[in-house]
């Protein structure tokens, strides 16, 4: 009996952490992925930005782009040096690593390093014929700088805050929530999942041992 409550809960517990990681997600199709490109002028406050980028990328003339979660969607937001931004709201089952062109904008899958290909001024998608996508991901994902021509885009930790420099200057700036929400929230989940199950597992383990006394069996 107490292995058969130990395995119920066990698999509640793993469904419980799919269904929050989004494991148990089905990829969107191609045509599903690209939600809507948003022409938007100072749509961020760059000096206030709403969440830490998950990456970033630099072109040749020097424009930006970085890469978050907002409200379901993966926003890349493009951002050229005289301050004209464009959002971008992909439904990818994934975080991403990003290389910015100088009219398109590569985006690999961590998942799996699939590649796509977003062209930035009619926002149409295709998949990329890159077959190093895991090699380049992984080199994205250890990197805290990406370089083009002139131009260098780095990230640093100020004051306890996130940071992104363009050539030594400071262009983008997180808000403290920013920086460590998804943190906090996360750690929260988990807090919460795991009083659930402890709960639950205690107040078996205490029905059981009510129906053995009950039952005249007190051996420990």
């Amino acid at each position: 009996m107490r292995r058969k409550v130990t395995a119920v809960f066990l698999v509640w517990a793993v469904l419980a952490v799919l269904l929050c990681t989004g494991a148990v997600a089905e990829e969107p199709s191609l045509n599903e992925q690209f939600q809507c490109g948003i022409w938007e002028e100072d749509a961020f406050d760059l000096q206030h930005f709403p969440a830490r980028p998950a990456c970033f990328s630099i072109n040749e003339e020097g424009t930006m782009m970085v890469g978050f979660q907002e409200a379901g969607h993966t926003k890349l937001v493009l951002f050229t040096p005289e301050g004209v931004q464009t959002v971008y709201a992909l439904v990818v089952n994934s975080d991403l690593e990003i290389v910015l062109h100088t009219d398109s904008v590569t985006y690999y899958t961590t998942k799996d390093g699939t590649a796509y290909e977003l062209k930035l001024s009619d926002a149409s998608l295709q998949q990329g014929t890159q077959t190093d996508g895991r090699e380049i991901v992984d080199a994205l994902r250890k990197a805290d700088t990406v370089s083009a021509g002139d131009y260098t885009l780095a990230q640093s930790w100020e004051q306890g805050v996130y940071c992104l420099r363009r050539n030594g200057q400071l262009v983008l700036r997180c808000t403290w929530w920013g920086t460590w929400g998804k943190e906090l929230v996360v750690a929260g989940y988990a807090v919460v999942l795991a009083v659930v199950v402890i709960t639950g597992l205690l107040r078996r383990a205490q029905q059981y041992q009510k129906k053995r006394i009950q039952g005249g069996d007190t051996t420990p």
